[in-house]
């Protein structure tokens, strides 16, 4: 018996050891079920987060990205938390995350099984007031940065040609986006640079929880905004799931191509990647309503083209930003 609890002591101890805090990356966490349910879209709770982990001996520190934080409650009215912390305790194996919105509510996650790429556990809200004491459970996971080219069709809502488009997208350490968007048969996306100096001009391109953001120009006056996501227009996972395929919109801010906006079937990638649980997507403050809402959006079907991912090419780093980057207003007519 002695030998027995002796065994058990050291078993006991050495799975705490393995025991790891919620790595660096892309985190979406989304209420499984709830007692008050009050979402600008309809669907669960959910924030998107990017954080850092950093552990020294037994201690790990969390800092969250606030710039790259959302979340759908009808408590904000900016769409992001005003604060929001992450901590994990080792000897307990227990995260807890608080999010402050904007209205000063509080949501407070506790998890109560641990992973270091995903965890579930409770929450719950502040009593009283816009979040209705909201409580119920919750699973956070990890999505792995997209890295590498995707390729396939885009249709535009305003046009019936499709364009073809090669994306090459690079997530850095800090999750900025960088790369380019290139296509063979429209002038307006023939050779983008993502985050280029006009493109910073409208928003910076990041990637958080399953969702990218990025913006893309050329030194002709051309600005397009992608969002790329694990979802579809109706709120479904794609299959296969992220990085594996990523569903885009876009939507062009600048140039002769201006207010056009469309969608496309999935694009794919030519790695298969590690498959995570259906999670719908949030709501974002973007620049077009179908952009911003891809869950509810009221979107035309799809064609069923699939998209034949490409080996990845050397991303560009740079559009010509030393050159002329002004929005030409009088560019020759150029093909859809």
């Amino acid at each position: 018996m002695k030998a027995l609890t002796l065994f058990l002591a050291i078993m006991l101890t050495a799975i705490a050891s393995f025991a790891q805090a919620p790595s660096t990356g892309q985190w979406d966490i989304v209420a499984t079920s709830e007692t008050n349910s009050n979402t600008v879209d309809g669907g669960p709770l959910q924030f998107s987060t990017d954080w850092t982990t950093t552990t020294s001996g037994s201690t790990s520190t969390i800092a969250p990205l606030l710039a790259n934080t959302f979340e759908n409650s009808s408590c904000s009215a900016s769409g992001q938390p005003v604060a929001f912390t992450v901590s994990y305790t080792k000897s307990s194996k227990t995260t807890t995350i608080v999010a402050t919105l904007d209205n000063s509510q509080t949501v407070t996650f506790t998890s109560t099984s641990s992973g270091s790429s995903q965890f579930s556990g409770t929450f719950k809200s502040s009593g009283g007031g816009c979040t209705q004491a909201d409580s119920g459970k919750f699973t956070a996971t990890l999505y792995s940065a997209l890295q590498g080219s995707f390729s396939g069709t885009i249709e535009s809502y305003v046009n019936t040609n499709t364009i073809n488009v090669t994306m090459s997208l690079s997530t850095s350490s800090s999750f900025a986006i960088t790369g380019s968007v290139q296509s063979s048969n429209n002038s307006c996306m023939a050779n983008l640079t993502i985050n280029g100096s006009a493109a910073q001009a409208y928003s910076p391109s990041y990637a958080t929880g399953d969702v990218d953001v990025f913006v893309a120009s050329d030194n002709s006056g051309d600005v397009v905004a992608f969002v790329a996501s694990a979802t579809d227009e109706n709120g479904n996972m794609l299959s296969p799931a992220w990085p594996s395929q990523v569903y885009v919109t876009y939507f062009v801010v600048a140039g002769p191509c201006a207010g056009d906006e469309g969608t496309d079937a999935p694009f794919q990638h030519v790695q298969a990647q590690v498959i995570h649980p259906p999670l719908l997507p949030r709501v974002f403050p973007h620049f077009s309503p179908r952009i911003a809402l891809p869950s509810t959006a009221q979107l035309p079907a799809s064609s069923a083209v699939e998209f034949v991912p490409e080996v990845q090419s050397q991303i560009s780093s740079d559009d010509d930003s030393s050159s002329d980057v002004q929005h030409k207003t009088d560019s020759d007519s150029r093909e859809q």
